[in-house]
């Protein structure tokens, strides 16, 4: 008959020094420890259960005189370069003395009003006290997944309990800055609504919470604002996670034709001299004449975050069946074009490419178009690769000037309510 010991409060394995004292306590009280993968997960029951007992009351006795020092160890996977595990578990201090990578989670705290929870670190804090951070971050302990470990720092730091499908997933980060800290970060937000006065700090890791809406966060990062820990990547990644979950797109009216004449422009300034065939520019009063005839001219689709437009993208009825038929002898049906797409630098990286083609797709089968074409610039392989992700097909190329040339590819948008 076997009894199942928790050792301490999480299953995991311990160190050689450990071991060796509930060796000790065992062999005292005349047990023997079974050892499992380094653990110790069992005891062999005898048929001296006091003296068992015994043990058991010795070994939680020595725990207990451990939390009074406050030196109860805690313990980490290790992980190599590529964030592979390597079956190793070290002393938390130990794996940072000896600068092995390990797992972290970073959860941020979003509140409807797009406000961003910052704690401030306890003055007791060994690295950076009395810092305004992360909402709730820390180490994931050996056998624990990285899910397992943000709940916990969750409900061990702020006293806040969430399921694993409510953690929103933004990045992993390999840290390599510090190498007595060699961390994978894994990112996540939480939207929450909890007032100040709701968080609990149960382990007094922290001293207080507030929050700060996120542009404003933003500013001060820009800033290195004093007292608040910058983790540039990290707040990278996290901008622009919440930047997309406030993008709006919409047809664009005569009202935005500036917007849409300065974003052409800035994108024209920031091409590198090869890339200046990738995109045609149209003079403002083209702009102006196709936003007042969207009929006949076309349509211009914008992509905005807080009312203010980053990308757009032009659908035309194509007027050039005749020529297009002689390039792509197995075209039938309506066609429309795709006469540009156009996103700010800042906003790269953001996948809004392939976001504005999809919902162009949706508007060109309700108006019964049963093809879409799309024109790419040789050597513009990003706009190449992400139609041909979407389901865009070459045809045929063409030469546009002396010095363009520039492929055709075609989407069959199948059957319309229309046609």
């Amino acid at each position: 008959m076997v009894l199942k010991l928790k050792i301490i409060k999480q299953e995991l394995q311990i160190e050689e020094c450990l071991k060796q004292r509930l060796e000790f306590i065992c062999e005292f009280a005349k047990v023997t420890p079974t050892f499992i993968n380094g653990s110790i997960r069992k005891l062999e029951k005898t048929n001296i259960n006091k003296k068992l007992w015994k043990c058991c009351k010795l070994w939680y006795k020595y725990i207990k005189r451990f939390k009074r020092q406050e030196v109860i160890m805690e313990y980490i996977d290790i992980f190599d370069y590529n964030n592979n595990p390597t079956g190793e578990i070290k002393e938390k201090t130990q794996a940072h003395e000896d600068g092995n990578f390990h797992r972290t989670a970073h959860v941020w705290i979003m509140n409807d009003k797009k406000e961003l929870l910052l704690q401030k670190r306890s003055a007791t804090k060994k690295s950076h006290p009395n810092f305004w951070d992360i909402s709730g971050a820390g180490h994931i302990r050996a056998g624990e997944t990285v899910i397992e470990g943000a709940i916990r720092e969750l409900k061990e730091e702020l006293g806040v309990e969430v399921k694993e499908e409510d953690l929103q997933y933004i990045a992993t980060i390999k840290s390599t800055k510090n190498p007595k800290n060699m961390e994978f970060q894994y990112v996540y937000l939480l939207n929450c609504n909890k007032e100040i006065e709701e968080y609990i700090f149960e382990d007094n890791e922290v001293s207080e919470v507030k929050y700060v809406f996120y542009k404003d966060l933003e500013k001060m990062v820009e800033e290195k604002a004093e007292g608040l820990l910058i983790h540039e990547e990290e707040y990278k990644y996290l901008f622009k996670y919440i930047r997309k979950q406030n993008i709006e797109i919409r047809k664009c009216t005569i009202n935005d034709v500036d917007e849409i004449y300065n974003i052409q422009n800035i994108i024209i300034e920031n091409f590198e001299q090869e890339e200046k065939g990738y995109f045609l520019p149209f003079k403002k009063e083209t702009y102006l004449r196709i936003l007042n005839d969207p009929i006949n001219d076309g349509e211009i689709y914008g992509t905005f975050i807080d009312n203010k437009m980053i990308a757009w993208i032009f659908l035309s009825v194509s007027n050039r069946m005749k020529e297009l038929k002689q390039m792509i002898p197995n075209l039938n049906g309506s066609c429309a074009d795709i006469d540009g797409v156009v996103v700010l630098p800042k906003y790269r990286g953001y996948g809004l490419q392939k976001t504005l083609v999809k919902y162009l797709e949706e508007r060109a089968r309700e108006k019964g178009i049963s093809n879409i074409i799309a024109e790419v610039t040789f050597g513009n392989v990003y706009s190449l690769r992400n139609l041909k992700d979407l389901g865009y097909e070459e045809q045929t190329w063409y030469q546009k000037d002396k010095n363009i040339k520039r492929y055709i590819l075609l989407k069959k948008l199948g059957e319309t309510e229309n046609g």
